[in-house]
């Protein structure tokens, strides 16, 4: 990959944003499953 200047350093690539997006929406629906889970529980 070449680096093209116009775009600073500290912004994100597209796919780590997306992969981000994928993991945080992955985690929560996990979360959400175990709570309801728990809450059937008890």
């Amino acid at each position: 990959m070449t680096e093209t200047g116009g775009q600073p350093p500290v912004s994100f690539p597209v796919k780590d944003v997306a992969m981000l997006l994928f993991l945080l929406r992955r985690l929560t629906r996990h979360i959400n499953t175990h709570s309801a889970f728990f809450l059937v529980q008890l």
